[in-house]
């Protein structure tokens, strides 16, 4: 029962929108008007400013390493501190209460992943590093690397849980890449044609 409850409350704390209530507080705007329209940490960095952004990615940093934290502490399966990171994540990119919307999860991720490997989040940025000359758009290589977030934790844990939950938060913040990938595509395959 405990672990039913760590994730429901994980799935909660993920539907506090830092990111659209630091916009309204700061700029009485709504983020989701401003720049790409993420609800997210760089997205209010950019368009709403400086002090706004900074926190909303601790505040979203604060939430994933909050819940790992209690799952890790009161909870009875070994996966629950990724379980609980998925719910988290799950809530803070599709909100049902702003019609769905949300950020892209990464600062819950990296909140998340100080207690449960911190060697991955050093692994993920380097691999950023390494596909950004390829690549060349940053937002686009973001999501190309999280992709290897599962190989990343079985890699250090050898545990199968950590790939099985690891692909399925993988999934829910690589979903919310997708539309940069269609768009980096098409751009390519215009550009290609054009030459």
């Amino acid at each position: 029962m405990i672990n039913i409850g760590i994730l429901l409350l994980a799935y909660i704390v993920g539907l506090f929108p830092s990111a659209y209530l630091y916009s309204r507080l700061f700029k009485k705007v709504d983020v989701r008007t401003m720049g790409t329209g993420n609800m997210g940490g760089m997205n209010t960095l950019v368009h709403i400013g400086i002090l706004p952004g900074i926190l909303t990615i601790l505040t979203d940093v604060a939430k994933g390493y909050f819940v790992v934290h209690l799952a890790l502490q009161y909870g009875t399966l070994q996966s629950l501190g990724l379980l609980a990171l998925f719910m988290l994540i799950l809530s803070h990119n599709y909100n049902p209460l702003l019609n769905f919307n949300g950020g892209k999860g990464f600062a819950n991720l990296i909140g998340g992943l100080l207690l449960i490997s911190p060697i991955v989040i050093p692994l993920s940025i380097g691999t950023t590093i390494l596909l950004l000359p390829i690549i060349k758009v940053p937002r686009v290589t973001a999501g190309a690397a999280v992709l290897t977030l599962p190989f990343y934790l079985y890699w250090q844990s050898g545990q199968v849980y950590q790939f099985t939950v690891g692909f399925a938060v993988m999934a829910l913040i690589f979903s919310k890449h997708i539309h940069n990938f269609k768009w980096y595509y098409y751009e390519r395959h215009e550009v290609n044609n054009a030459s």
